[in-house]
């Protein structure tokens, strides 16, 4: 495993906005997925019924162009690197559209697997991984060459995919055979078979080297070592979860309880594995969506016409917003511009589509060093504007109140879904641009130690 550094910069407070305003889609469109471009501010749409994308601008939520693509699109990935949109069609083609994030044209069209299911991207290696669930295998896609250089095998019926950054790892669902495929970054080698669990979401916790599991049957929480592969830990009492986040403010987990009464939310201490607290949202939820900025919770309701809003900060329901039509499980945050968005149409019959944007500009967090934090070797350093980093070997990290310098060299930012926001060269790099938020500070060698940088 490589090693890394985090950072998190400097957060400022807006007043508070809710629903901002709807882009209304064609009727049958059915939008069925979102995804952000970082580098031009764009938003993306599936529009799953007629094979297409619609590309929304970031900043003034005007649509920039729809664009035609394969069968049935259906899931996306961003890829930094190259400012590349991927989509994937799982219509009759079963192929992936490769957009060009700055001129919106499709630049390359890459063949998947049978019945592929969903994509991630790895911006360590610069790699898109696309999950074949009648192949029972993963195929590995170079993001520069926009080609497939290999198909690793899986369990049965592999279905979802996380990247897991600190350890460089594809963690892959197989929904068939109940367990997890663990895929090496670097060389796409199975790592570990992670038997007994068959998650439907994952995320990650850095601080203590833990991946979680959402999963639906049986109905429970399952926690891994991001290190050993090994189960660490099972939370149950969780009724059919579909999504989980992790909240690195407060070192917490958030888990939708699906199915449970009152509908709810759970909360789980990333340092206990134990549930915390319960938060009654409006209905059943199936969808969330982290604002690490203002430390908020979004949760859709399939059901109805709303989002609940939780304050992560007292694990309190904040506000229930309407929205136009009923929400899809689908929704994606904008840092840039802090704006939420939710896929939104009406199953039956296709009275309505259409994308949900809800601004929230209130409530600014400020992070205090340590807090709700274990003994860690680990020590803090705040980052602001500027990240100067020496050549190799000529410095380590600072304590709290030195300067901003690492002692790196060939290193990137990843934000913390462990995305690559911008490349580090040695000396100043302007980070004032940045979204307040965390950030990894990835070495492309294997000399620095780890260590935090945390700013209020």
């Amino acid at each position: 495993m490589k090693p890394f550094c985090l950072l998190l910069a400097i957060c400022c407070a807006l007043s508070a906005q809710w629903l901002e305003t709807t882009i209304n889609l064609p009727d049958a469109s059915r939008p069925y997925a979102l995804c952000y471009n970082s580098t031009d501010d764009k938003v993306y749409v599936a529009d799953y019924n007629t094979d297409s994308v619609t590309i929304i601008n970031g900043a003034t939520n005007a649509i920039i162009t729809t664009i035609s693509t394969g069968d049935q699109p259906y899931a996306f990935c961003y890829n930094s690197t190259d400012n590349r949109v991927y989509c994937l069609n799982t219509g009759a083609a079963q192929n992936i559209s490769v957009i060009d994030g700055a001129s919106n044209v499709i630049v390359a069209t890459i063949p998947a697997g049978p019945y592929a299911q969903q994509l991630c991207y790895n911006p360590q290696d610069n790699k898109v991984y696309c999950s074949n669930m009648y192949g029972n295998n993963v195929t590995v896609i170079d993001g520069a060459a926009n080609s497939v250089i290999d198909t690793v095998p899986t369990g049965s019926g592999p279905e979802q995919l996380f990247y897991y950054a600190p350890a460089n790892e594809v963690y892959c669902t197989n929904e068939v055979g109940m367990s997890v495929t663990v895929i090496n970054g670097a060389t796409n080698d199975v790592t570990a078979t992670i038997t007994g669990t068959a998650p439907s979401m994952f995320c990650g916790n850095p601080h203590d080297n833990k991946v979680y599991g959402a999963n639906t049957n049986p109905s429970n929480v399952v926690i891994t070592d991001g290190a050993s592969h090994a189960i660490i830990d099972t939370v149950a009492g969780i009724m059919q979860p579909t999504a989980v986040v992790y909240n690195e403010h407060n070192n917490k987990v958030y888990v939708n309880n699906r199915t449970g009464t009152p509908s709810s939310i759970k909360t789980i201490d990333g340092t206990t594995n134990q549930v915390v607290d319960s938060i009654s949202v409006a209905g059943p939820t199936t969808a969330l969506c982290y604002n690490r900025y203002t430390n908020k919770l979004f949760t859709e309701d399939a059901g109805h016409c709303w989002l609940s809003v939780i304050d992560c900060g007292t694990n309190m329901l904040l506000k229930t917003i309407g929205v136009d039509s009923t929400p899809y499980s689908c929704m994606v945050w904008n840092p840039a511009d802090n704006r939420v968005y939710v896929g939104c149409w009406m199953m039956v019959p296709w009275a309505s589509s259409g994308v949900s944007i809800v601004r929230d500009s209130g409530g600014a967090i400020e992070e205090t060093p340590g807090r709700e934090r274990g003994a860690t070797s680990a020590q803090p350093t705040i980052i602001r504007g500027v990240l100067n980093l020496q050549s190799a070997g000529a410095g380590t990290v600072p304590q709290p109140g030195a300067s901003d310098a690492l002692g790196l060299s060939r290193a990137a930012l990843l934000d913390i879904s462990g995305r690559k926001v911008m490349a580090l060269k040695p000396g100043a790099n302007d980070v004032s641009r940045l979204a307040p938020g965390v950030y990894f500070v990835l070495e492309a060698q294997a000399q620095a130690t780890r260590r935090f940088l945390v700013a209020k």
